[in-house]
């Protein structure tokens, strides 16, 4: 299993209304920015903002229906609102038994 498809395992706490992006891409894009070296959530959002004409268009992070990357209050809320327990099970290295734990 590869990052986006356990990322995509991740429940979706957000209300069905008004939901334009993917949680999974969302989370993806925060990943992504904290590899490169982005720490605060601010510096991600201008990360994933200059890069906006590649990241969607990767076929992967799921966002190629969107013109623009989502606010900085979409990424906050989108993460605030997922537990981190989720978050940490999602990104857990695979058990002794080579797959994943949880649902």
């Amino acid at each position: 299993m590869n990052v986006i498809q356990a990322l995509k395992t991740i429940p979706d706490p957000r209300s069905r209304r008004g939901r334009h992006y993917p949680l999974s891409s969302l989370l993806a894009i925060v990943l992504l920015a904290a590899m490169h070296g982005e720490r605060s959530f601010r510096g991600m959002w201008l990360w994933a903002r200059a890069r906006q004409d590649h990241l969607l268009t990767h076929p992967a992070l799921g966002v190629r229906a969107v013109r623009r990357i989502p606010s900085l209050a979409t990424f906050w809320y989108a993460v605030r609102t997922t537990p981190a327990g989720e978050r940490e099970r999602a990104l857990a290295p695979p058990a002794a038994g080579g797959t994943r734990s949880g649902p």
